[in-house]
Parts: C-alpha cells; sequence; structure tokens
C-alpha cells in the first residue's frame, strides 16, 4: 500500500521549546475573545426596533479557517521598539534575536516600514511535496493591528527548513509580545491529512537539516537548491 499519511516533522534543540511551543492545530488557539462573543445580541434594524442578531461567533469563514491548518507560536517573551529607521529588541530567553534584509532587497515593501526577522529555533521537513500558505493570524494579534504586519508567503518543507518570522512594523513604536501568542498560520494546500511532529534533537541533527537544503548561491538559492534535491 503506498503511503499517504503527510508529516512535518518540526525539530528544535532547545528542551523548553520543545516542551511549551509545539506547534499544534490552530483550533487549540481560538482567542479568548471570541470565545467570550454571545451567539447572538439584540440589534436595531429600524430605529428602536430591535431584532436577535447573530454575531461573529456563528461566522463560517471563523470557524473553518480555526479548522484548518496548524499554529506558530512565539517562543519566548520578547519586546521590540522601533525608531526612524532600525529596531532594538530584548528576549525573555536572553538567546534568540532578531534580524533584517537590507532596504535595497525590499524596494517599496519597507517604505514608512521597519523589517525585522525573528530568527526562529525550529526547523521543519516534510516527507512529500506540499505548498503551505504561511500568513498572519490576524484575530490573535487584534491589540497589534496598527504597529506590525507578518509577511504571508508559500513555503514546501520538501525543499527548505528554514522558518523564520518576517514582519513590518510601523516607526517610532513598541510592541511586547508574549511567549505562545500565535505568530503564524501555517495552512497546507492539501486534502490530505497532515499531522505536524514536534521533536528534541541534538545540534547535529539540527544543522544536517539546515545545511542540507541551502544551496552555496548569491542569486535563486531556494530555486536552485530545489531543482537539484529534485533530480536526486
Amino acid at each position: 500500500m503506498f503511503n499517504n499519511k503527510i508529516t512535518i516533522d518540526a525539530i528544535t534543540t532547545i528542551p523548553a521549546v520543545e516542551r511549551f511551543f509545539k506547534i499544534e492545530p490552530a483550533k487549540k488557539f481560538i482567542p479568548k475573545w471570541f470565545k467570550q462573543v454571545p451567539g447572538s445580541v439584540q440589534a436595531p434594524v429600524v430605529e428602536d426596533m430591535m431584532v436577535e442578531r447573530p454575531t461573529i461567533k456563528q461566522c463560517v469563514g471563523f470557524t473553518d479557517l480555526y479548522n484548518k491548518g496548524f499554529m506558530f507560536p512565539l517562543w519566548s517573551d520578547v519586546v521590540i521598539e522601533s525608531n526612524d529607521s532600525n529596531i532594538r529588541w530584548a528576549f525573555a530567553d536572553m538567546e534568540s534575536t532578531i534580524d533584517s534584509h537590507p532596504k535595497e532587497q525590499m524596494g517599496k515593501l519597507v517604505e514608512g516600514q521597519i523589517h525585522a526577522k525573528l530568527e526562529s529555533p525550529w526547523k521543519f521537513k516534510c516527507n512529500k511535496k506540499i505548498d503551505i500558505i504561511w500568513q498572519q493570524p490576524s484575530y490573535n494579534l487584534i491589540k497589534h493591528f496598527h504597529k506590525l504586519h507578518i509577511l504571508p508567503g508559500v513555503v514546501n518543507y520538501k525543499y527548505q527548513s528554514g522558518t523564520n518570522i518576517n514582519l513590518m512594523m510601523a516607526p517610532n513604536t513598541r510592541i511586547e509580545l508574549e511567549a505562545g501568542t500565535p505568530m503564524v498560520h501555517l495552512i497546507p494546500m492539501t486534502d490530505k491529512k497532515v499531522q505536524v511532529k514536534c521533536h528534541l534533537v541534538d545540534e547535529n541533527e539540527y544543522y544536517n537539516l539546515s545545511n542540507r537544503t541551502v544551496y552555496p548561491a548569491y542569486k535563486n538559492r531556494y530555486a536552485k537548491g530545489m531543482r537539484k534535491m529534485m533530480m536526486e
């Protein structure tokens, strides 16, 4: 029989990350504010004529969204501050860090914004070639709507392993995020069942996975590496 099960293996070398901040189904991260909304409310339809109306609690678009995919939680408390052109940060774990790309690489994307890339402690690998939507879990970040935006994309962990989180934030602002806050909603683009398994590994296994998928080129690194791996 063919093995149709799709497994994403998430590996880290940090015991606390593997223990407390696993990548888990999105339905486990439904926001507290949503749970507190009643199913219906009395609302006016004509002047003071009141009828019972449904709330967001009955929005199928919301509930279906949280029945899809997995959430990637933040692994440490962090404070990020920006000025007109740069950022500074402080992680509670005293180890994590933030990087950024040169403005020349991003064109108008960075106009009026500051780029930051949270260096993730996770690496992923998948046993099948599937595309995965990588997007901001906006409903979990309502306090930060006007301060940050996590950049979306499509990833494939058959040919790469990186999980760094790219975001844009407003200049001259301060963001405080708690460990466990969902940062990325991962939605596999397949009708097949997908599972995520989290593992604590040693540094050799972790860096071997990283180096296995990094093609040493200045340009088109991902595309060149993917073509080589597809030929194997």
